[in-house]
């Protein structure tokens, strides 16, 4: 008979705490304790009176982990943690073994970096059993579509490409309000020159603005997710925080101590990142995907201007429709 499970896991630090863990918890290897922290945090909708009394970067460690719930939440949803991911399923025979081989019979308590594996190794074995669909050849796709719907793709993912594919960079400026306003209002610009190239008669409307305003920061948390979720495969998963502004650390870091609810939002939407990973878009549905965002907006008076909108939407999420059964063969 060999160890039993609660033991190997016992050897592993909690990601979030360090303390001795218990096992994989929504997600992540941790301690009963910090299991019980995201648990209530997030059934009792406790996240939004959390506040941080110093910059939200408070050290948790086993002595200090009740110090500070906001950073010790956030470092939760760093690490991994989610409802979504509540549900590992059991450990095989065979990932148990694979625990064992790790610690290699030492007696020594291990690292969180081997905590991050295990945490790595049970996710993909959840996403490997969940994942059925078969996707393929672009040349195959081609031939479900008609020559309209290729075309009005091929302008959307050109306009993504070109406008929020790489959002731009955050430029400091001589006051923080000053560098949050020119940084959003290049989000602005990337936004409403998509716009212009993929809704036509976009620059006639008279509520063009409302429509801008009313989903830019959806559009902007979705246009970075693709750079989050490649730097965070790389760096196994561990290693990345959310970052907004586009700003260097420390910046980045000042600019959200400003806009406390920013952090929040930030917070929230990361429970969103699994969904759509798990939907494995490619360019041309994520830039049909942010089309839609926009184009949902409903306008409050329609009339001559306007009337082109609602067949807007329609061509949108008929064209998003039409590409996602033609690629998924299933």
């Amino acid at each position: 008979m060999g160890p039993k499970t609660e033991d190997l896991y016992k050897k592993l630090p909690c990601l979030v705490c360090a303390d001795p863990s218990s096992g994989i918890h929504f997600g992540a290897v941790t301690c009963e304790a910090c299991k019980g922290f995201f648990r209530r945090s997030m059934r009792e909708n406790a996240v939004e009176r959390y506040r941080c009394a110093e910059n939200n970067n408070c050290e948790i460690r086993s002595g200090s982990k009740v110090t500070c719930r906001a950073c010790r939440f956030r470092k939760c949803v760093q690490k991994g943690m989610s409802m979504d991911a509540s549900r590992i399923g059991r450990q095989s025979n065979l990932f148990k073994e694979s625990i064992r081989q790790l610690q290699n019979g030492s007696t020594s308590m291990a690292t969180a970096t081997d905590s991050a594996r295990i945490t790595s190794m049970a996710k993909q074995r959840k996403i490997k059993s969940k994942s059925t669909k078969i996707f393929i050849a672009s040349s195959d796709i081609d031939l479900k579509l008609s020559s309209e719907t290729k075309t009005f793709i091929e302008k959307v993912h050109n306009a993504y490409t070109m406008h929020l594919k790489d959002l731009p960079r955050c430029v400091p400026h001589e006051t923080i309000w000053w560098t949050m306003a020119s940084q959003l209002t290049a989000y602005a610009e990337s936004v409403i020159n998509f716009c212009q190239k993929t809704i036509p008669g976009f620059d006639n409307m008279y509520e063009k603005y409302d429509v801008v305003s009313s989903c830019i920061h959806s559009v902007a948390m979705l246009a970075l997710l693709p750079r989050i979720i490649s730097i965070k495969t790389l760096y196994n998963n561990h290693q990345y925080t959310w970052n907004y502004w586009q700003a260097e650390s420390a910046l980045s870091i000042e600019l959200n101590a400003h806009v406390p609810q920013l952090t929040e939002a930030e917070n929230s939407f990361r429970s969103f990142e699994t969904k759509i990973r798990d939907l494995h878009l490619d360019e041309k549905e994520f830039a049909l995907l942010l089309l839609m965002i926009i184009t949902r907006t409903n306008i409050n008076v329609m009339n001559e201007e306007t009337k082109f909108w609602p067949k807007c939407q329609y061509e949108c999420v008929q064209a998003f429709s039409e590409y996602t059964q033609a690629r998924r063969s299933n």
